[in-house]
This record gives structure tokens, C-alpha cells and sequence, in this order.
């Protein structure tokens, strides 16, 4: 089947005039360029100058790291925390040192009010204490058993 058609396409050729074998030539180089430019070569330039951008970007915010580091090591990490964006993000940060996420919580003036569901006892102590250390006080807490043995529900109020 392959030997006919190329026997086919042999006679055409030997058929052709010599101009336009000549030109069929030329023409068949041209698509052949042009396939490996727009097919191939275009879109990995492409692809590179996305990848370059990317690695920019990624040494610009290494830059303003390192340059930041030293600060934020400065920083006591006892200092009370006093804006409620502030209490709110630290909190989170601790439950998820602690291994649960916190369920509900909502502002109450500079206070936040948090809701924990079936999270583990021990962990909501060490929540507890990370907090403290970090000068956030609770008040109004209470807890509840939770339907496993070991876990507990807990309602607190955390305090800046």
C-alpha cells in the first residue's frame, strides 16, 4: 500500500516540468520551516520567556525576604498582639501548629470569640499555652465532650 502510493507520487513527480519541480521544491523547504518556527520553535520561546518571568518574580520576593528577615527575627515573640487581624491570624497559626482547624470564630471588639469542633484535648491545651506565651489571654472558656473519647468541643473568648 506504501510502495503504491510513493509509485504514485513518483510518476507525478517525473511528470512535472522542471520549473515546477523546481518550485515544488522551494515550496516544500518553505513548509518545512515554517512548520519548525511556528510549530516548534515559536512556542518554546514562549515557553522560555514565561519561565524567565516566572524566575524574577521569584528572586524579586527572595530579595525582599532576605532583605525582611532580619526584622521579623528581631521581633520579640512574646509582644502582646493588639489589632484583631492581628489576634485572628495568630490564633489560626497556632491551631494549625497544633494540628485542627478552628471552626468559627467572630470579632468581638478587640476580642475574638472561637468555636472548636472534635479537636483533640491535649492539642487544644498546647493551642492554649502557645497562645498564652505569645501574651494572648482567654476568658470565658468552655468545654464540652466531644462524641469521640479524647476529643473535645470548645467555646473561648481570646483576649490581646
Amino acid at each position: 500500500m506504501f510502495q503504491d502510493t510513493l509509485n504514485q507520487l513518483t510518476e507525478r513527480w517525473q511528470q512535472l516540468s522542471a520549473r515546477d519541480q523546481l518550485a515544488l521544491k522551494w515550496l516544500s523547504g518553505l513548509l518545512v520551516v515554517a512548520i519548525l518556527v511556528f510549530g516548534l520553535i515559536s512556542p518554546l520561546h514562549r515557553l522560555l520567556a514565561g519561565h524567565k518571568a516566572n524566575l524574577t518574580a521569584a528572586q524579586q520576593t527572595y530579595q525582599e525576604l532576605t532583605r525582611l528577615a532580619p526584622l521579623a527575627m528581631s521581633n520579640n515573640a512574646n509582644v502582646a498582639v493588639s489589632a484583631t487581624t492581628d489576634l485572628n491570624s495568630e490564633v489560626r497559626k497556632q491551631a494549625a501548629v497544633n494540628g485542627f482547624d478552628i471552626q468559627r470564630f467572630e470579632p468581638d471588639g478587640n476580642n475574638l470569640k472561637v468555636w472548636l469542633e472534635e479537636a483533640a484535648f491535649s492539642a487544644v491545651i498546647a493551642w492554649l499555652a502557645s497562645l498564652e506565651e505569645r501574651g494572648i489571654a482567654h476568658t470565658d472558656l468552655v468545654v464540652d465532650q466531644g462524641a469521640k473519647s479524647g476529643y473535645v468541643d470548645v467555646r473561648v473568648t481570646l483576649l490581646p
